[in-house]
C-alpha cells in the first residue's frame, strides 16, 4: 500500500521533532550530584577489595563511570578534607587543619572556626551559573552565624548538625547529653526511622521538585554514614553476625600497635557492615529515583569519601593492606574511593594518575560546561580531558598532606612525589621514607637506605608547606 504524501510528511516531521528533542536533551546542562561519605576507607566497599562488606549498588555505579584508582583525601580528618572539597584548595590555605570541635571556644578545634565567607564554594560556583543548589547532611565546616551551607551558596539545606557526627542514627537523632550532635530539621519522623534512609529520602524530594524546573540542579548529599556511633537496623546486624561466624568462626580480630593505639587488621564488625550496606542500599534507591524521573542519563554523579576508615581510635574497620587509618598520614588515612559517572557522556574507564580532593571542584565545573575559577580552586586540576578520553595522560604531580595538631596521632605531614612518599613528623621523630610502588603497606622505612632522597624530600615538603600554608608555620620550627 502506498503512503499518502501528507502522512509521509507528517511522519518525517515527527522524526525531525524527535531528533531535535534528543539533540536538545544531549546539549542540556547536566544535573550534578556530589555524594560524600564519612570515614569510608579505600577498602570499605566490596568493589574495592572488601570480602566482608556488601555494596553492589555502589560497585555497579562505579563500574559504569570513571574510577580514580589512586585518589587521595586532602586530609586524614573530616573538616580539613571537606574544606578542600568546597574550595578547591589545600586545607591550610583556608585555615582549617583540624576537625572543628563544637564544644570548645578557643584553639585549633574552636567552635568559632568556620569556612571563610571570602571563599567561592562549589555551591556558590554552581549557583552563579544558574543552578538550583541543595545540601543535605554532614557539614562540619562551622556552626557559628554565617558558617552554614546556606551561607555558602546552597539555596536549600537541611539536617546538618553542629558537630561532625549524629547523636544517634535513629529518630529523633539526638544524643542524651551533647546537643551539638543532634541532627535538626527531621522532626517530622517517627520511631524506628533510620538517618541514612531519611536523608536519602529528603534528597530525593529535593531532586523531584528541582526536576520540575527548567534550571538544572547541583545537590551535595553528605551522608553521616559510616561515622560512629555504630548503629544500624537489627536485621542487618544479625545478617553480618552470621557472616562473621561463617568467615572467621569464633576467632578474634587481630590487631597491631600503631602509636598509642591498636590498629585493626581484619574487617568484621557486624554493625559497621550493616551501616555500609544501608548506605549502599540508599545509593541504589537514589539511582532508581533518577531513572524514574528520566534524568539519570544527563546527571553527573561524583562519589567520594572525606578520609580513611577509622581503624585505630575506635577500631571499627580495617584498611588493610593500607597502614593505619583516620588521623594518620599513612595510606590508610588518606586513600579513599572516588569515581564520576555521567551515563550520557562518560565511558567506563580507570584513571591511574594521582588525584586528590581539590580536583573535584574544577572537574565538576568543567564537565558541566561552566567557566573554571583558577584563582579559587588553585590546588585542583580538572580531569575532564582524561574522563572524556580527550587525553591519555596528565602531567605527574606532587601532593602533600598537613596535620599539625594532635588528634590521636603524632603531629605530621606527608609528601608524595612519583612513587616515593615521606612522612615528616613535627615532634622531633625521624622522617620515614617509603617506595609506594613496592610497599603500599608502608612497612619498610627506607630513610636510612636513601638518606639523600629523604633529605631532598624533606626540603621539598617544607617548601610546599611554606608555599601553601596560611597559618601554623611555627610548627616547622619545632
Amino acid at each position: 500500500m502506498k503512503i499518502r504524501i501528507p502522512i509521509a510528511l507528517s511522519l518525517f516531521a515527527t522524526f525531525l521533532n524527535l531528533a531535535a528533542a534528543t539533540e536538545s536533551k544531549k546539549d542540556a546542562k547536566p544535573n550534578v550530584i556530589l555524594i560524600i561519605t564519612d570515614d569510608l576507607g579505600n577498602t570499605g566497599l566490596s568493589g574495592w577489595g572488601s570480602s566482608f562488606y556488601e555494596t553492589p549498588h555502589i560497585d555497579a555505579l562505579a563500574k559504569s563511570g570513571v574510577l580514580f584508582k589512586n585518589f587521595y583525601s586532602a586530609s586524614c580528618l573530616c573538616s580539613p578534607a571537606r574544606a578542600s572539597l568546597m574550595t578547591g584548595k589545600y586545607p591550610q590555605r583556608v585555615g582549617i587543619t583540624e576537625y572543628i570541635e563544637s564544644t570548645r571556644k578557643t584553639g585549633p578545634h574552636s567552635h568559632e572556626t568556620t569556612l571563610p565567607q571570602t571563599e567561592i564554594t562549589l555551591g556558590e560556583a554552581f549557583k552563579k551559573n544558574g543552578y538550583q543548589t541543595g545540601y543535605i547532611g554532614k557539614w562540619h565546616l562551622g556552626a557559628e552565624a554565617g558558617g552554614w551551607p546556606k551561607d555558602h551558596g546552597f539555596d536549600w539545606a537541611m539536617a546538618s548538625c553542629e558537630h561532625g557526627a549524629p547523636g544517634s542514627y535513629f529518630f529523633p537523632y539526638k544524643h542524651r547529653s551533647a546537643s551539638v550532635l543532634n541532627v535538626p530539621d527531621l522532626e517530622d519522623g517517627k520511631a524506628g526511622d533510620y538517618l541514612t534512609d531519611v536523608i536519602t529520602d529528603k534528597a530525593i524530594g529535593f531532586i523531584r521538585e528541582s526536576s520540575k524546573a527548567t534550571a538544572p540542579f547541583f545537590l551535595t548529599l553528605s551522608h553521616y554514614a559510616v561515622h560512629t556511633p555504630l548503629e544500624a537496623p537489627q536485621p542487618l546486624v544479625e545478617k553480618y553476625k552470621k557472616k562473621r561466624l561463617k568467615m572467621y568462626g569464633t576467632s578474634q580480630a587481630p590487631f597491631e600497635k600503631e602509636g598509642g593505639y591498636r590498629n585493626r587488621l581484619r574487617q568484621g564488625n557486624p554493625t559497621y557492615a550493616a551501616m555500609t550496606e544501608s548506605l549502599d542500599t540508599n545509593i541504589g534507591k537514589l539511582l532508581a529515583s533518577l531513572k524514574k524521573l528520566n534524568i539519570y542519563d544527563n546527571t553527573i554523579i561524583a562519589f567520594v569519601a572525606d578520609n580513611g576508615g577509622e581503624s585505630t581510635r575506635s577500631s571499627v574497620t580495617s584498611n588493610i593492606p593500607y597502614r593505619a587509618g583516620k588521623v594518620w598520614n599513612y595510606e590508610g588515612g588518606i586513600r579513599v574511593p572516588a569515581f564520576i559517572v555521567w551515563p550520557m557522556h562518560i565511558k567506563p574507564a580507570v584513571i591511574e594518575e594521582k588525584s586528590i580532593t581539590m580536583d573535584l571542584y574544577p572537574t565538576l565545573l568543567d564537565l558541566a560546561g561552566l567557566k573554571l575559577l583558577p584563582e579559587q580552586h588553585i590546588d585542583g586540576v580538572s580531569f575532564k580531558p582524561l574522563i572524556l578520553g580527550e587525553r591519555n595522560t596528565m602531567a605527574k604531580r606532587t601532593i602533600g598532606f598537613w596535620h599539625p595538631h594532635m588528634t590521636g596521632a603524632p603531629k605530621s605531614g606527608a609528601y608524595i612525589s612519583g612513587d616515593w612518599k615521606i612522612v615528616n613528623f613535627l615532634n622531633g621523630k625521624p622522617s620515614e621514607l617509603y617506595d609506594l610502588s613496592k610497599d603500599i603497606s608502608e612497612r619498610k622505612n627506607l630513610a636510612s637506605t636513601y638518606p639523600d632522597r629523604e633529605k631532598q624530600m624533606t626540603q621539598e615538603f617544607r617548601q610546599w608547606v611554606k608555599s601553601t600554608n596560611r597559618t601554623h608555620m611555627e610548627e616547622l620550627k619545632k
